[in-house]
């Protein structure tokens, strides 16, 4: 459910008509009516919606983005594309990492981790923080997992033929 933000608005208004027996014991005076008002603003948290969010298993563990060097990755969140008034990404802390103003992360040649703040503030002042964990790690090996009926979706996008030991692209 994507909402920008919802707002109610509780309105008190009271009036005392009768004396107070005791003593100590006050009024307003010649029982005039007490009126107040609060105005109640009720927002969606700050998620990282991509990457993916962590496995329930692993809830409470911070967003994390495994890179290799000198690549780049697009972070979003639930609160980019008109829900908060600004969204601001920023390196915190670790070194061969950069971030543009649109979430753009991009690795450099050096292996490391770091730490990007992300800071989204609401129409109404409010201002939300999260952050993630990107490790940049060289690339020992990759592995590709496809079923029968993805390969025959791949093969037909790419236009190539497949052999029992190669691939052609045409």
């Amino acid at each position: 459910m994507f909402f920008s933000c919802l707002r109610v608005l509780i309105k008190l208004k009271a009036r005392i008509t009768e004396t107070l027996p005791g003593h100590n014991q006050f009024q307003l005076e010649g029982d005039r009516r007490f009126e107040h008002q609060l105005e109640v603003h009720v927002f969606e948290d700050l998620r990282i919606i991509s990457p993916p969010p962590p496995t329930p298993a692993s809830s409470g563990l911070a967003s994390f983005l495994l890179l290799a060097p000198e690549s780049e990755f697009q972070l979003a969140t639930n609160r980019d594309r008109g829900g908060a008034r600004s969204v601001e990404y920023e390196v915190m802390s670790g070194i061969g990492v950069s971030v543009s103003k649109s979430g753009l992360v991009r690795s450099g040649r050096s292996l490391g981790s770091s730490v990007i703040l992300v800071e989204a503030t609401e129409d109404f002042g409010v201002v939300q923080r999260t952050s993630v964990v990107i490790d940049v790690k060289p690339v020992h090996y990759m592995m590709i997992n496809v079923g029968e009926v993805w390969m025959n979706i791949f093969l037909l996008a790419f236009h190539c033929t497949c052999n029992l030991f190669n691939v052609t692209f045409f």
